[in-house]
């Protein structure tokens, strides 16, 4: 999340950034503690107590979800990869969502193979200001 005064949506910078949140309920979150763990032991030296603050996961949703620490801080193209494995084995719909979304040319093939497969492909992107 950015929070600070300049990204504030009511305020007069051009810089203005509006997040998204969301809710999972499934083992994905599993993921997003261990990035959140992460990072606290990055910026704080200390590792957070699994069993005291995140709580255990069971499997309940009927979509597949993954999530991806990436930024642009990183060397790895993770993100790539993860999004050309979703788009080899998506069969109805795949949605991107990224602030960071820079297709090269073997991801604009692969978005538009799963496209002539019959996929849905929805790419979301950040509003141009």
């Amino acid at each position: 999340m950015n929070i600070r005064q300049g990204h504030f949506i009511n305020g007069k910078s051009k810089h203005r950034v509006q997040d998204f949140h969301f809710s999972f309920e499934d083992p994905v979150v599993a993921h997003f503690q261990e990035v959140f763990n992460d990072d606290w032991f990055f910026s704080h030296g200390e590792k957070l107590c699994r069993k005291k603050w995140f709580p255990s996961i069971e499997h309940q949703a009927e979509a597949f979800a993954r999530g991806t620490s990436h930024g642009p801080d990183e060397n790895l193209n993770k993100l790539l990869w993860v999004i050309l494995s979703a788009c080899h084995v998506a069969r109805k719909s795949l949605i991107i969502m990224s602030p960071y979304f820079l297709p090269d040319a073997t991801l604009i093939s692969a978005l538009c193979l799963a496209s002539m497969r019959g996929v849905q492909v929805d790419i979301l992107l950040p509003e141009k200001k």
